[in-house]
């Protein structure tokens, strides 16, 4: 509550609790007169524009403040026994007021800071399900990274393996290609030397038989000059036959 504020209640209660003079005393109780303290003159409750004035100006006020009026209130208090009745239940009233008004601004102020507080909490809530959101994508990603790490690592690994086998299928088919080229390359010497062996025998069996066929040729021609030669009866061929020309013929056929 502001000092301006403090000093006009402070001034309202002076004027109420005031101990009436014996003139206006009987003003006061007598049912003509126009003090506003007067039950006729004055309504028995507060008004509602009186009431949201004073709970407003509850609300602005501060511990302080209400100290320092318990503090005055306790100072003024030998003045009670001089307060009608009436002033006595209207001060009751207002203490009762302010009392409620005070609980209403205390409720209000715990239903704040409740709110407050789960708005607090909320935030802290999305704040803990945003990092653990964080963390679970990083840990996915870093996941999929592994995976895709892995699967470069197999399909590389597989593919070495490939490329080795088909090297070695390769290396095996070229030691095999030369092994059958070595081995047909053999055969092939081998058949050109036994071709070359067998026209050297050829060529000899020939020169044999040419040899033969040439030393009988020769042992017929000096035994055919040796021998005694008989009288011409034919056709210039001895004894009118023709033996020994056909027998050299046979002799250089069949030999």
């Amino acid at each position: 509550m502001s000092s301006g504020a403090r000093t006009h209640g402070r001034r309202r209660r002076a004027v109420r609790l005031i101990p009436p003079s014996s003139a206006s005393s009987e003003e006061l109780l007598s049912p003509s007169g126009s003090s506003p303290l007067s039950p006729a003159s004055r309504p028995s409750s507060p008004s509602g524009e009186e009431e949201e004035e004073r709970a407003a100006a509850c609300r602005r006020g501060d511990r302080k403040a209400d100290d320092s009026d318990i503090a005055e209130g306790k100072k003024e208090s030998p003045l009670k026994d001089n307060l009608s009745p009436w002033e006595e239940w209207f001060i009751g009233k207002e203490k009762e007021l302010r009392a409620r008004l005070q609980a209403r601004a205390a409720e209000e102020m715990n239903i704040q800071l409740e709110k407050m507080k789960q708005k607090e909490e909320r935030e802290r809530r999305k704040r803990i399900a945003e990092e653990k959101h964080k963390e679970w994508v990083q840990k996915k990603r870093e996941e999929e990274r592994r995976e895709k790490e892995r699967k470069l690592s197999k399909e590389m690994a597989e593919k070495a393996t490939r490329d080795l086998e088909k090297m070695q299928l390769q290396e095996k088919a070229e030691v095999k290609y030369k092994e059958w080229l070595k081995k047909k390359r053999a055969e092939e010497a081998e058949r050109r030397k036994k071709e070359k062996e067998k026209e050297r025998e050829r060529e000899a069996e020939l020169q044999e038989k040419k040899t033969r066929s040439e030393k009988i040729f020769k042992e017929w021609l000096h035994n055919a000059r040796n021998k005694p030669r008989p009288v011409l009866n034919g056709y210039g061929f001895p004894c009118g036959k023709t033996t020994g020309l056909y027998f050299y013929m046979y002799v250089m056929t069949y030999l």
